[in-house]
C-alpha cells in the first residue's frame, strides 16, 4: 500500500481514510520492524516547530494520521478534502489487533489516566533499570497488584493519597513499597 502525503507547515500528513489507515497499520504490524504512529493535531505541530527533538519524532513516524479539525481544515486549504481520523478510535482498533496478535504496544505522551481509560484488562508491570548510555541492568519484571486494576499516582507515590513518608502533613505510609506483586509478571499469557 502506497502512502500519499501532504505537508502542513513542513510536516507530512498521510492521506488515508480510516479503513486504509487501519489496513496500512496491519501491514506495518506484519513487518519485522517496529512502527511509530503519530496522530497529529495542530498543537503537536505548534510544539514541534519550537522543539527539534519532538519535530524529529513526527518526521520519523511510519504513519502520521490526521487527528484534529485543525489538520482537516489546513488540508482543505491545500485543496485536499481529507477525512479526519480520531486518534482514540484508531488507537482502540489497533489495540484490539495488537491484543489478538500479542504484539506489545507503548504509549508515549498521553495525559494522566488516558491509558487506563482506553485499555481494558491492562496489566501494570514495573521493571527497574540501572545504568547509563553504555551499560544497563534490569530487574525482574514484576506485576503490581492493587485494590484497583491500575494503581494511581497517589497509590504509587503518596500512599493512597494520605501522604508519603516524611511529607509535611501526611501520614507515614509506604506507597509502592506496600503494593503486592507477582514476580515474574504474567506477561506471556
Amino acid at each position: 500500500m502506497e502512502r500519499k502525503q501532504v505537508k502542513i507547515l513542513g510536516y507530512n500528513v498521510d492521506l488515508f481514510n480510516y479503513n486504509d489507515a487501519i489496513d496500512y497499520t496491519k501491514y506495518l504490524l506484519e513487518s519485522e520492524y517496529s512502527a511509530h504512529v503519530v496522530t497529529i493535531n495542530p498543537e503537536m505541530i505548534e510544539y514541534a516547530l519550537k522543539n527539534e527533538n519532538f519535530s524529529s519524532v513526527i518526521n520519523n513516524a511510519e504513519l502520521i494520521i490526521p487527528d484534529g479539525m485543525g489538520i482537516k481544515l489546513a488540508l482543505f486549504f491545500e485543496g485536499v478534502n481529507q477525512q479526519r481520523i480520531p486518534g482514540i478510535e484508531y488507537s482502540k482498533e489497533i489495540l484490539k489487533l495488537c491484543g489478538k496478535s500479542k504484539i506489545p504496544v507503548a504509549f508515549i505522551g498521553s495525559a494522566k489516566n488516558i491509558v487506563e481509560k482506553a485499555v481494558e484488562h491492562l496489566v501494570e508491570v514495573n521493571c527497574s533499570v540501572l545504568g547509563n548510555y553504555a551499560y544497563q541492568q534490569t530487574s525482574e519484571i514484576e506485576e503490581v497488584k492493587g485494590k484497583k486494576a491500575m494503581l494511581t499516582y497517589q497509590d504509587k507515590y503518596l500512599g493512597n493519597g494520605k501522604g508519603a513518608k516524611g511529607c509535611k502533613g501526611g501520614l507515614k505510609t509506604q506507597g509502592m513499597a506496600s503494593a503486592s506483586r507477582i514476580i515474574p509478571a504474567r506477561i506471556d499469557s
